[in-house]
């Protein structure tokens, strides 16, 4: 069993289950291993279906005919910074520059871990399997970015996934082969067409 914070189709989940049952019959393997199988795939299918933030945030001039006519004594011109506080709400942080090109290299514009939220998967990937730990060049892992369990009993093994990035579902890809939406079928595409090979190398031994 594997649980999420994503309502994928249900037609989907009942298809990733039968493909990890039909894991298991053709390995030999114990539901342990086809569910690590299995959320390996999801983990990777949701990477793929995440997005990575552009360099810099969007800058707004400002609305009213007064702040766009207000200079200071260096002859800056007000500007503001698209930004969002932890609960994902936006705000708009005010700057002064004398054009807005400038303002896109101030440090206030720069988005840093940019790729945050796809790497999330891969550190829930990393925080359930240790032996598939990846390795991120420049960016420290962020243990709070997701949530992993394991639920473990003598008939039962499950992992659950909460990713708690607050723009978690703002970074996701909506449209397209890649759509969020889509994650789970691509992981049981995915998982079906490796049992398949299972089969053929077996049947020609």
């Amino acid at each position: 069993m594997i649980e999420t914070t994503i309502a994928f189709n249900k037609k989907d989940i009942k298809d990733f289950s039968d493909v990890m049952e039909r894991f298991q019959k053709v390995t030999g393997k114990a539901p342990k291993q086809a569910v690590k199988w299995g959320a390996i795939k999801v983990l990777s299918s949701l990477g793929a279906s995440t997005k990575i933030a552009k360099e810099t945030r969007k800058v707004y001039l400002p609305k009213t005919k007064k702040e766009k006519e207000f200079i200071d004594k260096k002859g800056r011109h007000l500007f503001y910074v698209q930004m969002f506080t932890r609960s994902g709400k936006e705000k708009r942080m005010p700057v002064w520059a004398m054009n807005k090109e400038q303002v896109k290299h101030f440090p206030i514009a720069k988005i840093h871990n940019r790729k945050m939220a796809k790497l999330s998967w891969g550190w829930a990937k990393a925080d359930l399997f240790k032996g598939k730990s990846l390795t991120f060049k420049g960016i420290r892992i962020v243990r709070r970015a997701v949530d992993t369990k394991k639920i473990e009993t003598k008939k039962r093994f499950g992992v659950t996934i909460t990713n708690n990035l607050d723009y978690i579902e703002k970074a996701f890809k909506t449209k397209g082969k890649m759509a969020v939406g889509e994650a789970m079928a691509r992981a049981v595409r995915g998982m079906t067409k490796q049992v398949e090979k299972m089969l053929f190398k077996a049947a020609h031994k």
